[in-house]
């Protein structure tokens, strides 16, 4: 069961690599005054907000969006720290600090957890900037991560700070690491020929 977890969490790092969800899915932008964020939600999710908490899914059930302000000012680091303890995070793979994406400073991870007595993939991102700091994390039934990944990793990519105008979006982003291919086998030819 977790196997599709560990594949599904290592494309997590894909954020670095600005993966996207496919290109049809419909959008829709929050503004959070209080949490200081602009965010993007899939277009036919619910919707229930409150002062301290966003929350979003799709009618169907199977995953939650969750977005959470911290109450002081910390590193990402610690906020991730923070969470992984408040939810029991059982890591799968060890959190890591993915540098800055669209302004934000953030550390990315993910792991188990048991919510209302089931277990649970979650895929969390930690994010400061400034006095803003906001956990955006997502719990899903293990049967239906490979079909939200894509999902899961393209929300995160579409939080921003409300201080950050578009325009000057373009020097906050994550820097993209040049594709790579696989090398090629070792000829023939020896070393020093």
């Amino acid at each position: 069961m977790f196997h599709v977890f560990v594949v599904w969490l290592a494309l997590g790092v894909a954020l670095t690599a600005g993966l996207q969800a496919e290109d049809e899915m419909e959008w829709e932008t929050y503004e959070a005054e209080a949490f200081n964020i602009r965010f993007d939600v899939p277009a036919s999710w619910k919707v229930a907000e409150s002062e301290e908490t966003f929350v979003a899914s799709p009618e169907s059930g199977g995953i939650s969006y969750l977005i959470v302000a911290a109450e002081e000012e910390t590193t990402s680091e610690e906020l991730f720290a923070s969470f992984a303890n408040d939810v029991e995070l059982k890591v799968e793979e060890e959190p890591e600090d993915i540098g800055p994406l669209n302004g934000f400073q953030a550390w990315v991870g993910g792991g188990t957890a048991t919510v209302d007595g089931a277990d649970v993939l979650v895929l969390a991102a930690a994010l400061t900037r400034g006095t803003t700091s906001v956990v955006a994390y997502f719990f899903c039934e293990p049967a239906l991560a490979e079909q939200y990944q894509p999902v899961m990793l393209d929300a995160l990519q579409r939080i921003y700070p409300l201080d950050l105008r578009p325009e000057e979006l373009e020097g906050a982003k994550t820097e993209r690491p040049a594709e790579t291919t696989p090398e090629e086998p070792a000829s023939d030819v020896e070393p020093g020929e």
